[in-house]
């Protein structure tokens, strides 16, 4: 499976929703939830009011989804916003890959595309702590660090 995460801030969250609406069919988002393991097929991103409304009521982050791929979309106050791209299929990928610097053009933060097996070989971190198992992830707070390279980075 091929993940891609974009960091930016959330003053221009409107226009990475909007350009993830526009990406090309089967990658472009229809349904919108707020669980990831739900697709309820009545929520549809066509649906503009109610799309809207759902968001003024998620203001913290929500679920999209589409035919080949789960977006997994948060708003931070305080820190980076950001938007996870898990594909279903790593041929589909390549269809978000072509429009990669289109994000770019809109002043996100930091970018990437990569295996998710290679993420999170490469910034998932573990600790024991006591007889707790502490899990972490490099790259979730970029005024801390940046992820790993991987497959394609965009920096800014």
């Amino acid at each position: 499976m091929i993940i891609t995460g974009m960091f930016f801030d959330k003053e221009i969250k409107r226009s990475v929703l909007a350009e993830l609406l526009l990406l090309p069919h089967p990658v472009k988002p229809n349904v919108f939830s707020e669980d990831e393991t739900k697709k309820p097929n009545k929520n549809l991103v066509s649906d503009k009011k109610k799309f809207d409304d759902f968001q003024r009521a998620n203001d913290m982050g929500f679920f999209l989804h589409s035919e080949s791929a789960l977006f997994d979309i948060s708003f931070s106050d305080d820190g980076k916003s950001s938007v996870f791209i898990e594909f279903l299929d790593g041929s589909f990928a390549d269809l978000f890959c072509s429009r990669f610097h289109r994000f770019a053009q809109l002043g996100i933060d930091f970018g990437f595309i990569s295996e998710d097996a290679e993420y999170e070989h490469r910034n998932r971190h573990f600790f024991t702590q006591g007889d707790n198992e502490i899990e972490t992830w490099v790259g979730r707070n970029l005024n801390k660090y940046v992820p790993g390279y991987v497959l394609a980075n965009l920096c800014f």
